[in-house]
């Protein structure tokens, strides 16, 4: 069991803090892993280090930017307005990306599997 001091809220805030960092640590480490086999299949092995880069770059710069500009927003109008504006954003990269895929051939559900990237190119 956990125990978490009293400066982090006790046992109520604790356990919620230990499923937010459980979780968080979850998805992100997910992302992380998926992130440059994404970009290999969708470029090819060749130029897979600049597309990793570039992917590594945007993400960093997102991490780096995002949380002082909520943080801004958020000590000027209250906090309801930052909430707003990241899920909008969150909503948008999603839809996207959704429209992205479906452009560039991804499978949809039922449909049969797209071959690699053609393997000459490797």
């Amino acid at each position: 069991m956990i125990v978490l001091p009293d400066s982090m809220g006790g046992d109520r805030r604790g356990v919620a803090f230990v499923v937010f960092a459980l979780s968080f640590g979850l998805f992100q480490g997910g992302f992380v892993a998926l992130l440059p086999s994404a970009g290999v299949d969708f470029y090819g092995r060749r130029s897979a280090g600049a597309v990793i880069g570039v992917l590594f770059t945007g993400h960093a710069l997102a991490v780096l930017m995002g949380p002082p500009f909520v943080a801004v927003i958020g000590s000027a109008r209250g906090h309801a307005l930052p909430l707003s504006i990241v899920n909008a954003f969150a909503l948008a990269g999603t839809l996207l990306l959704a429209r992205a895929l479906r452009s560039a051939g991804a499978p949809r559900r039922g449909a049969e599997r797209l071959s690699p990237v053609c393997p000459s190119s490797w």
